[in-house]
Order: C-alpha cells, then sequence, then structure tokens
C-alpha cells in the first residue's frame, strides 16, 4: 500500500528520480522530524535505496546528532520543512556544513520534495563519487 502511494506521487521513472536514486542508494542520512512516521520512513528507504535515522526534535536529539554528523555517520541530512524550527539549521546545518554532508529542505519530507531537494543538491553527491 505505501509502495502503491508513493509511486503515485512521483513517477519513478523520471529522470530526476532515477538520478537522485542512484547518487543516495545505500547512503545513511539523518531524517528530522517533529513527528515519528513509519509509514513515511517506510516508503522513503525504499524508493530512494536510503537507510534512514530518524531524529524527533528535542534539544538534547538535536545536539546527539549533530555530533554523529560531525564524526561522519552521514552522507546526507533531510529536513522536513513546516515540522521544525529554524533551530536545527543553526545546530545540524553548521555540523553538516563542517563535516560536508548535504543539508536538504523538503517540505514536510514527502518523496516528491525530497527528490527535488536532493537534486538540488545531487552535484556534490555526485562528485563525492555516488553516481
Amino acid at each position: 500500500m505505501a509502495k502503491r502511494a508513493a509511486r503515485n506521487e512521483i513517477e519513478t521513472s523520471n529522470c530526476e528520480f532515477r538520478r537522485v536514486r542512484l547518487a543516495v542508494t545505500g547512503e545513511t542520512a539523518l531524517f528530522v522530524s517533529n513527528r515519528d512516521d513509519p509509514q513515511l520512513k517506510r516508503v522513503l528507504e525504499a524508493e530512494l535505496g536510503l537507510e534512514l535515522d530518524w531524529c524527533l526534535l528535542n534539544p538534547r536529539r538535536m545536539q546527539a546528532a549533530a555530533e554523529r554528523v560531525r564524526g561522519g555517520r552521514y552522507g546526507l541530512i533531510i529536513v522536513a520543512t513546516g515540522f521544525v524550527s529554524h533551530s536545527v539549521d543553526r545546530v545540524l546545518g553548521k555540523a553538516a556544513k563542517s563535516a560536508g554532508v548535504p543539508f536538504v529542505r523538503a517540505r514536510r519530507g514527502r518523496l516528491r520534495a525530497t527528490v527535488h531537494a536532493i537534486s538540488r543538491f545531487s552535484g556534490s553527491l555526485i562528485v563525492n563519487g555516488r553516481e
């Protein structure tokens, strides 16, 4: 059911989708949201070939996530906009910049928005040898 819903949201034969999937498959990504959404997590992992660590907003978790980012745990950070505050940009954006990790904002974290957000930064993923 989740897979069918995801395919209705974005045409997976789409060139942009294929390029993004190729760039991120096998990557471990941090996904930041204000709520847990197991169905969205399954869709993003299945459709994009990512392993997602879900991070709920709270100061202690954000600091721990920032340390993991600086330590090289993630190859990508996805922030579900519309659900998170600007403090995420200050904490995780700064950590991502210092670690050289792409930091993307995807409207509500949905598949189509995530693909577009990653596509805008895919040049840096390709430079790092993912495509």
